[in-house]
């Protein structure tokens, strides 16, 4: 009798561990998330996160990102879409390709150019430093100049 419990308990125990793809993709999901709000400069100033380091443009740093891309698309393998809903499997769809994105673009390193004339991806970057000088609430006006570079004008979305 006590062998029967122990089987049951342990076979109850193996069917409640085991994770739903809906489950391990919204984990997934949150993780890469997290990863984003950690690295991103712009997403911290957006969220009003504070900002703990400037982006890292190294090679190295490359290569471990493109490590925890292939790790993510593991974990995303794993997953059959067909027990998810539609909006689950075009999450799963994303990730991947945000994942692969990374995996396949680090052999051309190299031949990126963050900064140009007509971009800059790290426009953010001046922001944190920057963001506490302007503040011109305690002004009776300010210059057009100056109320385009406010943080407030900055963070709002372009109409």
């Amino acid at each position: 009798m006590k062998r029967l419990a122990a089987v049951c308990l342990f076979l109850a125990g193996c069917a409640t561990s085991q994770l739903s793809d809906s489950a391990r993709l919204k984990q997934i999901g949150d993780d890469y998330w997290q990863h984003q709000l950690d690295e991103n400069i712009g997403l911290q100033i957006k969220f009003g996160l504070p900002t703990k380091h400037l982006p890292d443009v190294s090679y190295a740093h490359a290569q471990r990102e493109a490590e925890l891309a292939r790790s993510l698309l593991q974990r995303l393998n794993a997953i059959h879409p067909d027990g998810l809903t539609e909006d689950e499997r075009l999450s799963l769809g994303i990730l991947r390709w945000q994942n692969q994105l990374v995996v396949d673009g680090l052999p051309w390193f190299w031949y990126r150019i963050p900064v140009t004339p007509y971009t800059f991806q790290f426009l953010g970057i001046s922001q944190p430093s920057s963001s506490a000088s302007l503040n011109f609430s305690g002004r009776s006006s300010a210059t057009p100049i100056e109320a385009a570079c406010s943080p407030k004008c900055l963070a709002s979305p372009i109409s």
